[in-house]
Order: C-alpha cells, then structure tokens, then sequence
C-alpha cells in the first residue's frame, strides 16, 4: 500500500498522518483473493473466505475496540470513540460462514456469506 494514511488504511502500522510515496506491504496471513477499498478503509477476502479490515473506524467499520453512547456524530450529544485500525484485524466471526465477495464504500462494507456469524436477530438479513 501507499499514499495517504491519516487513519492507518495503509494497514502497516506506519504512524498517522503520513504519506508513503513507496509501496509497503500489508501482512495479511494465507492467500488473498479480492480486495475491495472504502473511503478510508480496505478490506480482503482471503481463500479461506475470511475477511480482513483496516483503516478508519468513524462509522462502525470493522476493527473497532471502543464504542462508548453516540451515534457516529450524527446528532448525538454523547461523545462516541473508535478506534482506527492500524492493522488488518479479522472479524470472520461476525460474518458467518462462506463469505463470498466484498465491497466497500464511504462509510459501509458489504459482505455476502451463505450463513450470517454472530449478527444480533434485527441485524440478519
């Protein structure tokens, strides 16, 4: 990866706020098959049909360690705090089984898999 990394979607642990002219490599352990990039976030489908997330976390992306009240900053008067991830962090567990593609956009992923993970009941589609 190169280029802008204000919230680590270089993924290669490189401080904040920088800007790599030359690629460096992301560690993402077995075989990649797909990648797909968000507005500050990518994500990667590996052969196995896990998924791996990095970058901005403002919106509920994956990776997230914190989450205290709010709403995303979407009129809410609690303050909301997430953690941007540094590096690829898996969250196949959330997915279910099978996952088959991916897709990212500004502030969403997208995932199909044949069976939903630990999604609340309200959450499955």
């Amino acid at each position: 990866t190169f280029g802008d990394n204000e919230n680590g979607q270089l993924g290669n642990a490189t401080p904040l706020v920088s800007y790599r002219h030359e690629p460096r490599p992301v560690s993402v352990p077995g075989q990649v098959v797909e990648v797909a990039t968000g507005y500050s976030h990518p994500l990667v489908r590996r052969q196995d049909g896990s998924v791996h997330a990095w970058g901005l976390n403002s919106d509920w992306l994956p990776g997230s360690s914190t989450a205290v009240g709010g709403d995303g900053g979407r009129g809410s008067s609690q303050q909301t705090t997430r953690a941007d991830a540094m590096t690829p962090i898996c969250f196949t567990h959330q997915l279910g089984t099978g996952v088959c593609s991916i897709a990212a956009g500004l502030g969403h992923s997208v995932v199909v898999a044949t069976s939903v993970g630990d999604a609340k009941e309200d959450e499955k589609a």
